[in-house]
């Protein structure tokens, strides 16, 4: 069976690859930025999830809600998170979205706003999620095995820690999108 797939490099950095499918009538993707838990320090655990957070409150003309609206507006259901290597970006929508989505996430990765006056909240939220594992002992059991069998950084928790994301300052935020949040080294399927 002969695969249909493209794999192009943009003079960029920027990988791309595709798998045309015109029977359906969705489109879906998957955006890999180089800046996964191996770009932030120990002593700043949870600044990935952090950036990943700030990114997604403003950009481009939007605001953090006109982001939400005009993603809403385009019938989008996305998700975002953070591995070792990257930050995640995927979302899957009507085809005839694709383009108008795309650009919405080019925004993100590339004009982010980074308001001040959000950074408490983001790291209010990372707070929060890193205290929801505390309630899943099984989570718990697993993220402790991790961290006990790889060295750093592959061993260490996507939430971070708590004395890590308090320390966590704006222009420690702004040089982690300076340095990491670009096309070269990111991928897009």
């Amino acid at each position: 069976m002969q695969s249909n797939t493209v794999i192009e490099k943009l003079p960029n950095g920027l990988v791309m690859l595709a798998e045309p499918m015109p029977w359906l009538q969705s489109a879906a993707f998957t955006l890999l930025v180089p800046c996964g838990l191996q770009r932030e320090t120990e002593a700043k655990s949870g600044m990935a999830g952090i950036t990943l957070e700030m990114v997604q409150r403003g950009a481009g003309e939007r605001d953090s809600r006109g982001i939400v609206d005009a993603l809403d507006f385009l019938g989008v259901d996305r998700s975002s998170s953070v591995s070792t290597f990257h930050s995640i970006f995927s979302a899957a929508m009507l085809s005839e979205a694709l383009m108008p989505t795309l650009e919405i996430y080019a925004d993100i990765v590339q004009r982010p706003h980074l308001p001040d006056e959000e950074l408490e909240d983001a790291k209010q939220v990372a707070l929060q999620e890193l205290r929801s594992t505390e309630d899943d002992p099984a989570h718990k059991c697993l993220r402790e095995l991790k961290r006990m069998r790889y060295s750093d950084p592959y061993g260490r928790s996507a939430y971070g820690s708590e004395s890590g994301i308090d320390s966590v300052l704006l222009p420690d935020v702004q040089e982690m999108v300076s340095a990491h949040y670009r096309p070269k080294g990111a991928i897009l399927a």
